[in-house]
């Protein structure tokens, strides 16, 4: 059957979840894909970009999950997946500002194809404030979880791993959902496109392009409540954003055991 034709339901289901191989077993490294697409326009452009995890994450692996401290700490506990989302609405918006960004966030094991249901259901980012007004932008009603294509491998004896549409992350035995993710998501901040939108560099980016900076913070409306801020949305490619959330992940799980000392 031309995969075209699959309906999205079926794509979507959690069979993609289920053995699946790591793709760092194929090709030396590797991954069957195409690599980064050196014509991007936006490497063209001298503009410091936001990064999930800031400008100065440390990429390098760790030898800290072979380590006799480690390993007399960790007792595997429940998993927690990390997506890169993507819809229409935040793709056009990469593409006027000319920036790689997805909504890079956490959910639990099984709960990636629910959370997609639950962005597409909330418009998740929609709107923009301008003038006084908030105004909703169409596209935000299609949250989708995208490729992953890491150019690094998770380090040796890592308790992530890499599927076709998520990170699985096994956490230490008792740790709360809650806490990796306050300790996850902090991190991926550094590179939010909010923060990023109200600093000098990107004011000067979307000077040059002729964009308003204000559509780069994203506000969701939610069922009688107040909009809120949509905080996850960061700088990020799929080929090195991914390579970033394999280290914040890791680096979460070395803060939780208290080895970050």
């Amino acid at each position: 059957m031309n995969e075209k034709k699959i309906s999205i339901s079926k794509a979507w289901c959690n069979e993609w979840l289920k053995d699946r191989p790591d793709v760092a077993r194929s090709n030396n490294f590797g991954v069957d894909y195409p690599p980064p697409n050196s014509k991007r326009k936006s490497r063209k452009l001298n503009t410091q970009w936001p990064k999930a995890g800031g400008q100065n994450l440390n990429l390098d692996e760790t030898s800290i999950f072979t380590s006799s401290a480690y390993l007399d700490l960790f007792k595997p506990g429940d998993a927690r997946m990390i997506y890169a989302g993507a819809c229409p609405g935040l793709s056009a918006l990469s593409r006027a500002f000319l920036l790689p960004t997805y909504k890079a966030s956490t959910c639990s094991e099984d709960g990636l194809e629910r959370r997609m249901c639950e962005l597409r259901r909330d418009e998740v980012g929609a709107y923009f404030h301008k003038d006084g007004n908030y105004i909703r932008e169409p596209g935000w009603n299609s949250w989708y979880p995208s490729h992953l294509y890491p150019t690094r491998r998770p380090s040796l004896g890592s308790p992530v791993s890499v599927r076709a549409r998520a990170l699985h992350v096994r956490m230490p035995v008792g740790c709360a959902p809650e806490r990796f993710d306050e300790v996850f998501d902090r991190e991926v901040r550094k590179g939010a496109l909010d923060l990023w939108a109200m600093t000098p560099e990107a004011l000067k980016h979307c000077a040059s392009l002729g964009v308003d900076p204000s559509q780069l913070r994203r506000f969701t409306q939610y069922p009688d409540w107040a909009l809120m801020p949509a905080k996850e949305i960061v700088g990020f490619s799929i080929f090195g954003g991914t390579d970033r959330l394999i280290r914040i992940a890791e680096n979460t799980i070395i803060k939780l055991l208290g080895l970050d000392k």
